[in-house]
């Protein structure tokens, strides 16, 4: 039996993660879901790292490391420092040595819907990513999931600081791991089509396709946990 690392994206904690979670489980799989320092202004590639590897004391092999969003710039380091028998990459645009993500997503211009980018404009005083309002985190990550759960998810978030995103990406080679992607057919933060073809241009390697939006972990967390046991 594999044991999943799950980390989540940006704004989320390892909350998210419940469901899907409770579905490895049922297959006999362990999971690990931490929280990262989203909110901490101070905190780069490096700590999220280190939140990520705490969460892996103790845990058997095989790992499979699983990324959302943001958490696919933190799985090539857990596989940097230790064994992993797969990065997956969900809803995520991967990385790129020697670059910022910021940098990286220039040459992505269509990668993101437009209607999904509201939160580069509204910041907190401490200068970090904050939705404006509950629509417009709606509209970008949640567009398929009930409103109650919606809302009770959008209540959940935190700050996002920046850091991420303008700091370098530490790495300057790709790790030697195996890689998949899980690209969802309507997501708004991360194309789909753009998606599979960077998995095809960077790593020959075809993404899964699963229906629905941005955080399929809430709208379809069986499915997912399916298409994850199948990329294992």
């Amino acid at each position: 039996m594999a044991f999943y690392l799950l980390l989540h994206g940006a704004w989320h904690g390892g909350w998210c993660w419940t469901d899907v979670a409770a579905e490895l489980a049922k297959a006999g799989h362990a999971s690990a879901a931490p929280d990262l320092p989203v909110d901490d202004v101070a905190a780069g590639w490096v700590e999220y790292q280190a939140a990520a590897m705490r969460a892996l004391r103790g845990a058997h092999d095989p790992v499979v490391a699983v990324g959302h969003s943001l958490a696919g710039g933190v799985i090539p380091l857990i596989a940097a420092a230790r064994p992993v028998s797969r990065m997956v990459f969900l809803a995520s645009f991967p990385p790129e040595p020697k670059k910022s993500l910021d940098e990286a997503l220039t040459d992505e211009p269509e990668l993101t819907d437009p209607r999904a980018l509201a939160f580069r404009d509204s910041v907190d005083e401490q200068g970090r990513y904050v939705w404006p309002s509950f629509e417009t985190a709606r509209n970008a990550m949640y567009h398929d999931v009930g409103v109650d759960r919606a809302r009770d998810a959008f209540a959940r978030l935190r700050p996002q600081a920046t850091r991420p995103f303008s700091q370098r990406w530490p790495l300057d080679v790709w790790p030697q791991a195996p890689v998949g992607f899980v690209v969802c057919a309507e997501d708004r933060m991360g194309r789909a089509d753009r998606l599979r073809e960077v998995a095809r241009r960077r790593f020959d390697v075809e993404a899964i396709e699963i229906g629905g939006g941005h955080s399929p972990f809430l709208s379809r967390p069986r499915q997912l946990a399916e298409v994850l046991m199948v990329e294992s």
